[in-house]
């Protein structure tokens, strides 16, 4: 599809959201002017993703990045007190776990995680199978 006829696109689809937005969501935004107040305002949001958004996106990269890790972070966190916790069940003379200081639960998730996604990564690939 060329781009002439992806930003057209993309334009009557802003302005059939636009339209949505002010029927369906009235008590959160106001919209005046009817068709060709939609129509401006689809045409200034389609532009504003054209122009804008990229720039945008390469500023909140650091930001993205943060998010990711930290969302990792506490996921392999979560996983990994999950595994001590039922070990903690288990019979003690057969096996213990623990995790020493705040940095503890830090690290070992993330190595945990990473080498869970190197296996992952490792044994997925074609022509690893036997």
């Amino acid at each position: 599809m060329s781009l002439p006829l992806r930003i057209t696109l993309r334009l009557v689809l802003t302005i059939a959201l636009v339209w949505a937005m002010q029927r369906y969501l009235g008590r959160y935004v106001v919209i005046t002017g009817g068709l060709p107040g939609w129509i401006v305002i689809a045409a200034l949001l389609t532009l504003m993703n054209l122009l804008v958004r990229p720039v945008l996106s390469v500023i909140a990269l650091p930001l993205h990045i943060l998010a990711s890790l930290l969302a990792l972070v506490i996921v392999n966190g979560l996983f990994t007190a999950l595994v001590v916790w039922m070990a903690g069940y288990l019979e003690p003379n057969l096996v213990t776990i623990a995790i020493v200081g705040f940095p503890g639960w830090i690290v070992v998730p993330m190595v945990l995680g990473a080498g869970n996604w190197v296996m992952k990564m490792g044994l997925s690939r074609e022509g690893c199978s036997p």
